[in-house]
Protein backbone atom coordinates (compact mmCIF):
# COMPACT_ATOMS: atom_id res chain seq x y z
CA UNK A 1 0.00 0.00 0.00
CA UNK A 2 2.88 2.38 0.77
CA UNK A 3 4.51 1.69 -2.60
CA UNK A 4 1.23 2.26 -4.43
CA UNK A 5 0.67 5.55 -2.60
CA UNK A 6 4.19 6.72 -3.45
CA UNK A 7 3.59 5.94 -7.11
CA UNK A 8 0.27 7.81 -7.07
CA UNK A 9 1.95 10.88 -5.62
CA UNK A 10 4.88 10.79 -8.03
CA UNK A 11 2.48 10.22 -10.94
CA UNK A 12 0.58 13.35 -9.89
CA UNK A 13 3.79 15.37 -9.78
CA UNK A 14 4.96 14.08 -13.16
CA UNK A 15 1.55 14.60 -14.78
CA UNK A 16 1.28 18.08 -13.30
CA UNK A 17 4.60 19.08 -14.86
CA UNK A 18 4.24 17.17 -18.13
CA UNK A 19 3.12 20.19 -20.15
CA UNK A 20 5.19 22.81 -18.39
CA UNK A 21 7.63 24.39 -20.84
CA UNK A 22 10.03 25.55 -18.14
CA UNK A 23 10.63 22.12 -16.61
CA UNK A 24 12.09 18.91 -17.92
CA UNK A 25 11.28 15.70 -16.10
CA UNK A 26 14.38 13.55 -15.77
CA UNK A 27 12.64 10.63 -14.05
CA UNK A 28 11.45 7.87 -16.41
CA UNK A 29 7.74 8.18 -17.25
CA UNK A 30 7.03 4.48 -16.90
CA UNK A 31 6.17 3.52 -13.30
CA UNK A 32 7.90 0.17 -13.81
CA UNK A 33 11.21 1.99 -14.43
CA UNK A 34 11.19 4.35 -11.46
CA UNK A 35 10.81 4.70 -7.74
CA UNK A 36 8.62 7.35 -6.14
CA UNK A 37 11.46 9.90 -6.48
CA UNK A 38 10.98 12.56 -9.16
CA UNK A 39 13.86 14.60 -10.56
CA UNK A 40 13.17 17.77 -12.51
CA UNK A 41 15.47 20.12 -14.43
CA UNK A 42 14.57 23.81 -14.29
CA UNK A 43 16.27 26.86 -15.85
CA UNK A 44 17.54 28.31 -12.54
CA UNK A 45 17.67 25.52 -9.99
CA UNK A 46 19.19 27.68 -7.26
CA UNK A 47 16.49 30.37 -7.38
CA UNK A 48 13.72 27.80 -7.80
CA UNK A 49 15.04 25.77 -4.87
CA UNK A 50 15.10 28.89 -2.70
CA UNK A 51 11.52 29.73 -3.70
CA UNK A 52 10.35 26.18 -2.92
CA UNK A 53 12.11 26.21 0.46
CA UNK A 54 10.53 29.55 1.36
CA UNK A 55 7.12 27.99 0.56
CA UNK A 56 7.90 25.03 2.85
CA UNK A 57 8.19 22.52 0.01
CA UNK A 58 10.75 19.89 0.96
CA UNK A 59 13.06 18.85 -1.85
CA UNK A 60 16.76 18.58 -2.55
CA UNK A 61 18.94 20.25 -5.16
CA UNK A 62 21.46 17.97 -6.80
CA UNK A 63 23.59 18.67 -9.86
CA UNK A 64 21.43 21.68 -10.77
CA UNK A 65 18.27 19.58 -10.69
CA UNK A 66 15.50 19.38 -8.12
CA UNK A 67 14.59 16.09 -6.48
CA UNK A 68 11.28 15.30 -4.82
CA UNK A 69 10.60 12.18 -2.77
CA UNK A 70 6.89 12.02 -1.99
CA UNK A 71 5.93 9.47 0.63
CA UNK A 72 2.68 7.99 1.93
CA UNK A 73 2.14 10.80 4.42
CA UNK A 74 2.10 13.49 1.72
CA UNK A 75 -1.20 14.72 0.38
CA UNK A 76 -2.28 15.34 -3.19
CA UNK A 77 -2.75 19.02 -2.32
CA UNK A 78 0.91 19.21 -1.22
CA UNK A 79 1.94 17.77 -4.60
CA UNK A 80 -0.32 20.28 -6.36
CA UNK A 81 1.28 23.10 -4.35
CA UNK A 82 4.75 21.95 -5.46
CA UNK A 83 3.58 21.87 -9.09
CA UNK A 84 2.12 25.38 -8.78
CA UNK A 85 5.41 26.72 -7.43
CA UNK A 86 7.42 24.97 -10.13
CA UNK A 87 5.32 26.29 -13.02
CA UNK A 88 4.86 29.80 -11.63
CA UNK A 89 6.68 32.36 -13.73
CA UNK A 90 8.86 34.73 -11.80
CA UNK A 91 9.12 38.46 -12.54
Amino acid sequence: AIEVRGQQLSDRLINGLAHCESTSIITPASPSKRAAIVTVAVPDSLATSKRLSEAGIIHSRRENKLRFAPHFYNTMSEIDMAVEHLIRKQP
